[in-house]
């Protein structure tokens, strides 16, 4: 994998599936690769941030990048992170994976290594179908939210009852709470 990216792309896309891979650092029990995502460049310039705890998955896509080499590697999610913070902003950030155990970061003023693993060794990710889907104002959204969690029962040990389920169907949003009383 060879790749060119700005810092901004970067940094949004980690911003965005950090608290999914941190979520496996705060809870004990889980396996330690959790506390890692998966970095993958594919020849359509599309770099794919992927992270997960077995309960939710995040993936982020950036459309903005030359990716020279496609391929994959799994990293730690923090130190990543951490890296990419102290860049520059105006340096364009070149990633490349080194014998598919560690990467490369080039930047015009400094260069980092990063020890990464296999990308084959990462849990396996669900593609959902684009069927039944429908995209939704973020605003409309969280105003729908805030309409029906009034109706959550919020100090149950019956998780079921501590969510919100959401039901697609002919291009309409339902969501449904309920506090079983």
């Amino acid at each position: 994998m060879h790749m060119l990216c700005s810092k901004f792309s970067l940094m949004k896309g980690m911003k965005a599936i950090l608290p999914i891979a941190l979520s496996s650092v705060r809870n004990k029990n889980t396996l330690d690769i959790l506390s890692n995502f998966m970095f993958k460049a594919s020849t359509n310039n599309t770099v794919e941030l992927v992270a997960t705890n077995l309960e939710e998955t995040i993936k982020y896509y950036i459309y903005d990048s030359k990716v020279i080499e496609n391929g994959q590697i799994i990293l730690p999610a923090k130190k990543f992170i951490d890296i990419i913070k102290t860049i520059l902003d105006t340096d364009k950030i070149d990633i490349a994976i080194n014998n598919g155990k560690s990467i490369d970061i080039k930047t015009n003023t400094s260069t980092f290594n990063l020890l990464g693993i296999s990308g084959a060794t990462y849990p396996n990710i669900v593609d959902f179908p684009s069927k039944d889907t429908l995209s939704i104002n973020k605003t409309c959204f969280i105003n729908a939210l805030k309409k029906t969690m009034f109706s959550m029962e919020k100090e149950s040990k019956r998780s079921i009852l501590n969510s919100t389920y959401l039901i697609v169907r002919h291009n309409v949003l339902e969501l449904v709470t309920t506090d079983a009383k």
